[in-house]
């Protein structure tokens, strides 16, 4: 699941994407309330959301009073996201751009969010670039990102790094975004790291999809069906004795433009 997000369009079901934007959604919630006070005690005019998927951190802006604009390149998306954002109030404008070519003038915003979305993409420092053109001089930038290089499961007989489970193009884009976020011409003048605890296979299952992980390494032959097979009876006897447990490294730092 997490790897459709390079393409949600082509890639079918957008009900399944929207599902699992929910859920994690729920699961980041404390992190996307700091971001959210983080622009909200920079007094940025106009928060950019690069990403903006389907809405949930447009609504969180607009509770907290702050503009925004999301962008997209996913037309599912948007149009999911402008059914949450006409609940209860004005919602917030919307328009279809990926971030490597955002369609907007230099400096015309006060803010910039990117969450989840430079570990899909080929060019990181791009995106990044084209969001700091848009950023006035001294606005603030939040990039929250996962580093998958850190995914562990907990095992009594395998070797615990589960990194190889995730597929997107920028696995380890957690631990490389304070320097990247510094090329782009910012000052990082925050990092916040968060440690996920998953504690349940089907938690596990939803977010990572840990039945194909395995079976991808079958098929590659990078392990053999009696190993695969072994690995995943092991997780689901930990799981039926509240043993289970996956954790992984995410990264949030906030920078303002030189």
């Amino acid at each position: 699941m997490v790897s459709g997000f390079s393409a949600v369009d082509r890639a079918g079901h957008p009900e399944r994407f929207e599902a699992y934007l929910d859920l994690t959604a729920r699961g980041l919630a404390a992190m996307k309330h700091y971001i959210v006070a983080a622009h909200d005690v920079a007094g940025s005019e106009l928060v950019l959301d690069i990403g903006c998927g389907t809405g949930h951190d447009l609504d969180l802006l607009a509770d907290a009073h702050i503009p925004a604009l999301g962008i997209d390149p996913s037309t599912q998306l948007l149009e999911a996201a402008q059914r949450r954002l006409q609940v209860g109030r004005p919602g917030a404008p919307l328009l279809r751009a990926a971030g490597e070519a955002i369609p907007l003038r230099d400096a015309c915003v006060g803010g910039c969010r990117i969450e989840r979305v430079l570990q899909h993409v080929a060019d990181p420092a791009l995106v990044l670039s084209e969001a700091v053109r848009c950023l006035r001089p001294g606005g603030l930038l939040t990039v929250f990102e996962p580093d998958w290089s850190s995914l562990r499961i907990t095992s009594d007989a395998f070797d615990s790094d589960a990194s190889w489970l995730v597929r997107v193009k920028q696995p380890e884009i957690g631990r490389a975004l304070w320097e990247l976020v510094e090329r782009a011409g910012c000052d990082v003048v925050d990092r916040v790291e968060e440690l996920s605890v998953w504690s349940s296979l089907d938690l596990a299952e939803r977010l990572i999809s840990v039945t194909a992980g395995l079976k991808r390494q079958v098929d590659r032959g990078l392990m053999s069906t009696e190993e695969a097979a072994a690995r995943l009876a092991e997780q689901e006897d930990r799981d039926r004795d509240g043993r289970f447990r996956a954790t992984t490294v995410k990264v949030l730092i906030c920078a303002r433009k030189v």
